[in-house]
């Protein structure tokens, strides 16, 4: 029979203090996606509710009947006044509806252009603003509805 030597023993600590190292270095990197993931998350929640917010104000509006004050255009400057004020926003909107959607964080702006872009037609635009850290987003939708 062969006689065991004291490298046969087992793990030195130095092997096991390298082996730690290297497990500790890669869950280092999986904690790094893990919280990148998740803040990813919380962006496409966001950006999925302001969608679902625009979408559902634009159907609300398709509703409405042709003289409906939230079909006003209040920008409009008379005949060919365009498409120009689709994009205001705060006062400048057609309509506002502030602190809507989970924790009150969006605001739902629209505008619309009467005779645009032919007479009897109306073009209608959504936008939700919101703001994540400080930085501004939005989501706008934009449709044409015929009388």
């Amino acid at each position: 029979m062969k006689e065991k030597t004291h490298a046969d023993k087992g793990f030195s600590i130095l092997e096991v203090l390298v082996g730690v190292t290297i497990f500790c270095l890669g869950m280092l990197g999986v904690f790094g996606m893990q919280i990148s993931t998740m803040q990813r998350n919380a962006f496409t929640a966001d950006y999925t509710e302001a969608t679902f917010l625009a979408v559902s104000r634009l159907e609300r509006l398709y509703t409405l009947p042709a003289g409906h004050a939230d079909l006003t255009d209040k920008q409009s400057s008379g005949a060919g006044s365009g498409l120009a004020g689709l994009d205001s926003v705060d006062a400048l909107a057609d309509g506002t509806q502030s602190a809507t959607g989970k924790n009150n964080i969006f605001t739902v702006f629209w505008n619309v252009a009467n005779n645009q872009p032919r007479q009897g037609a109306t073009t209608i635009k959504v936008t939700v603003r919101w703001y994540a850290k400080t930085q501004e987003r939005t989501v706008a939708v934009r449709s044409i509805r015929e009388f």
